[in-house]
């Protein structure tokens, strides 16, 4: 799994005074909890952005005033209008402690579907897994050299070793649909 150094300070002003003064030196308050008691940080905006705008998940390396600490997003707040980030949740990890984390889904091989004239589409982009920070991939990958047309790839159908997916087995991952034309074609060709 990726990881991504970040510095911070821990505040002790809370409220929404405080946060606003936060978030105009252009720093995002946030949280961090989990091993041990909560600590109120505040993280620079800039440097937040490629742990939320990505599709990768990362662990993060949180430097609070020389103490380094291993913890994961498990939270963002948004504001409603403007899409600024209001605050952030980090959950403390080790390496001893199973954590479920969302990752990425990578499609790979070319579908026997698709050669046949099939559309590949994608429903899902993120699988749920539960394991040790230590065995997480950075993605999933998963082979749909074998799926045919009209047929859908299931999150049940997906061979992961050394993690657990808490994701709901029945919901699909990929499905090849079947164009218009073929139908109408197989169509005229029963008649």
């Amino acid at each position: 799994m990726k990881t991504v150094e970040l510095k911070g300070t821990t505040r002790s002003a809370i409220g929404k005074a405080a946060m606003k003064k936060i978030r105009r030196a252009g720093n995002v308050p946030a949280v961090v909890y989990g091993q041990g008691e909560p600590v109120a940080v505040a993280v620079d905006f800039q440097a937040m952005t490629k742990v939320l705008h990505s599709p990768e998940t990362y662990i993060v390396k949180l430097d609070l005033e020389g103490k380094t600490t291993s913890a994961i997003v498990r939270d963002v707040q948004y504001h409603p209008v403007t899409d600024n980030v209001l605050h952030v949740d980090f959950l403390r990890v080790t390496e001893t402690e199973a954590v479920e984390v969302d990752l990425p889904i990578k499609l790979v091989g070319t579908a026997k579907g698709v050669l046949a004239g099939g559309r590949l589409v994608p429903m899902l982009r993120k699988l749920k897994v539960k394991g040790l920070v230590t065995e997480l991939p950075d993605k999933v990958e998963v082979d749909i050299s074998a799926l045919e047309m009209g047929k859908t790839f299931r999150v049940g159908e997906i061979p992961v070793s050394g993690l657990t997916i808490t994701s709901p087995a029945p919901a699909g991952v990929a499905i090849i649909e079947i164009p218009r034309a073929v139908r109408q074609a197989e169509e005229a060709a029963k008649k």
